[in-house]
């Protein structure tokens, strides 16, 4: 079994409205590289029409929205979504992923994320495009793990805005 990661990346790129984004994929502790298999939205070019401008008020391709219209691909691939993502990251159950979150750099300056966006991390995972647009599973979720400690603030903070998810056993290709 050899699943794309590419679809797993995107859905838990989800949390990037709360003004962080996904740097980098580790696959069993190896770094995948910057942006490898992920597709940012700075490189996702201008808004559709009647969307929003991007985060800075320009067309510089730096667009952190919500995806509205659920009937389109980028629900599960990110903005432009029906556009094939340059590269992926192959996976196999069992593997652990860990996606490394930051605001704007994978320096020790990057201060991941403020530390008042308290709230939980949750991953889902959905077939690669082409697939049924309704076949979403929910892989992981940490909320408050105790008395005002959450998984993103403090938690993701101080794992240096890495977190890890374990492909699950069984999960067919694709």
């Amino acid at each position: 079994m050899r699943p794309s990661l590419a679809f797993l990346v995107v859905a838990a790129a989800s949390v990037a409205h709360a003004h962080t984004l996904v740097r980098s994929v580790y696959v069993n502790g190896v770094d995948q590289g910057t942006n490898y298999g992920i597709r940012p939205p700075a490189m996702n070019g201008p808004p559709r029409a009647g969307e929003p401008p991007f985060i800075d008020g320009s067309d510089s391709g730096t667009g952190s929205w919500p995806v509205k219209d659920l009937t389109l691909p980028d629900l599960q691939c990110n903005v432009f979504g029906e556009l094939p993502a340059p590269d992926t990251i192959r996976v196999v159950p069992g593997d652990i992923v860990s996606f490394e979150w930051g605001h704007r750099t994978r320096t020790s300056a990057d201060d991941i994320i403020e530390a008042s966006h308290k709230g939980a991390i949750t991953v889902y995972i959905a077939q690669a495009p082409g697939g049924k647009r309704d076949s979403w599973v929910k892989i992981f979720e940490e909320g408050e793990y105790a008395k005002g400690q959450w998984a993103v603030a403090p938690k993701l903070i101080s794992n240096r805005g890495v977190h890890s998810v374990r492909v699950p056993y069984g999960l067919k290709p694709g």
